[in-house]
């Protein structure tokens, strides 16, 4: 071990409002930045609400300084579990959070606003939330539904989960092309 960043043998002093306590999820990125999931609830609980929290690491000054932290509204305490994860390590930009056992998941842009603020339904709990691309492939063949008129007919297709789907062409006549 190289030295120590909080605990009570932490070997670099951390700046105001570089407090935490019971964090998770934390991470090093290129710059000196660290990132972690500060979740303040305890017990003891040390603050009324978890955060994310991005510091300033200098290891030649032994010092952590605040940079900018991340709050839910309405706040959040979550004794346990949950996860920051800086979009701008994988070519985007913004960041994404994962409020622990509480179950919210927040991404914001790069100047701190919320894009999506959502909550998993029920008592689900969220270990760790990330924000990654998703391609659905359903494991089905399309339903299709014909509504037929006298003088017409509607066609109705559902593919559930296809997500590269945008659109559908239906081609009809007497015969075969």
């Amino acid at each position: 071990v190289i030295w120590t960043l909080g605990g009570k043998a932490g070997d670099l002093e951390r700046g105001r409002g570089a407090h935490f306590a019971f964090q998770h999820h934390v991470r090093a990125h290129t710059g000196g930045r660290v990132t972690m999931f500060d979740n303040e609830g305890g017990p003891p609980r040390e603050a009324k609400q978890s955060r994310g929290l991005v510091l300033a690491v200098d290891q030649k000054a032994f010092t952590a300084n605040f940079v900018k932290d991340f709050k839910h509204k309405p706040p959040v305490l979550s004794p346990a579990l949950g996860s920051v994860q800086d979009l701008g390590d994988n070519g985007g930009s913004g960041t994404f959070m994962g409020w622990g056992d509480s179950s919210y998941f927040t991404h914001y842009d790069s100047s701190g606003a919320v894009l999506l603020d959502g909550h998993l339904a029920g008592k689900a709990i969220s270990y760790r939330a990330f924000l990654q691309a998703w391609g659905g492939v359903p494991m089905t063949t399309p339903a299709v539904s014909i509504a037929r008129s006298a003088s017409d007919a509607h066609l109705y297709v559902s593919w559930n989960g296809a997500a590269a789907h945008r659109s559908w062409r239906v081609l009809g006549g007497d015969r075969q092309q």
